[in-house]
């Protein structure tokens, strides 16, 4: 599954905490919504799956007509932050940051085998499903550096990271239905666990200064988070009777990276 790009956005609220204060509060919400990937292959009663052996009453995922997979990820996160500045020389302008972030993550996968041509018979399936929910609860300390390089640009370079609780969940079904027949097989399965994840955020940025109130800013943003449940890894290729994965495994990493454009306003 290629699940290519994407679009994201983000609003940050800032707040001095005194009128001669070079501290602020910040509130920030981050979304990625449905970066999503779709793949099919059809060689009508050839096609075999990694289903097709040990879970009983899986004829659906045999000498199939048709397999195609779908993916989905989204990403919510919301972090309330203090800042504070420090001018330096020569232009130069550092601040400090600490704060908490809580992220959710959600993950799902569908696993479809048509048996004969769904333009027939949409309802001849095989159908394998996990889901899995991720929910980061952490603090997070960072900071930036920029460079005033003329009285209207500046470039900087930001940072944050912490260690968050992963109160995971992963969520496993498995379909057989040779149609006009019953299914023959519907199995649902749920487990949980809490774990460890570490984020970091990181990224370039550039601001454009229109005026004392309004500027540009772009910039390439990179986020790295481990310690995931996502559902590449919950797939159970060895079911005898079919309950998913008896456990969650949260060893996965995922990484979101790229351009990004917005507008800042000072009043």
């Amino acid at each position: 599954l290629d699940y290519g790009t994407s679009s994201g956005y983000r609003l940050t609220l800032a707040r001095s905490l005194a009128r001669s204060s070079n501290t602020n509060l910040e509130l920030s919400y981050l979304g990625i919504d449905d970066l999503d990937s779709y793949s099919r292959v059809v060689d009508p009663g050839n096609l075999d799956s990694f289903l097709r052996a040990g879970v009983p009453n899986a004829e659906q995922f045999r000498n199939a007509y048709s397999h195609t997979a779908y993916g989905k990820t989204r990403l919510h996160a919301f972090e309330v932050n203090t800042r504070r500045y420090c001018a330096t020389r020569r232009g130069w302008m550092a601040s400090a940051l600490a704060g908490f972030r809580y992220m959710h993550i959600d993950d799902d996968f569908m696993f479809l085998s048509n048996d004969s041509d769904p333009a027939v018979n949409a309802e001849d399936i095989g159908l394998y499903a996990v889901g899995t929910e991720n929910n980061l609860v952490g603090g997070q300390i960072g900071g930036s550096l920029a460079n005033q390089c003329t009285c209207k640009f500046s470039t900087g370079v930001k940072l944050k990271t912490g260690i968050f609780a992963n109160f995971n969940e992963q969520r496993g079904r498995f379909l057989n239905v040779p149609a006009p027949a019953p299914a023959t097989a519907d199995l649902h399965s749920k487990h949980s666990s809490t774990s460890l994840s570490a984020v970091i955020e990181t990224g370039l940025f550039a601001n454009y200064q229109f005026s004392r109130c309004v500027g540009l800013r772009a910039g390439y943003d990179v986020f790295i988070i481990d310690g995931l449940a996502l559902t590449a890894n919950q797939l159970d290729y060895t079911a005898n009777q079919f309950q998913g994965q008896s456990f969650v495994n949260d060893n996965s990493s995922l990484v979101f990276y790229g351009p990004t454009v917005g507008l800042w306003v000072n009043w």
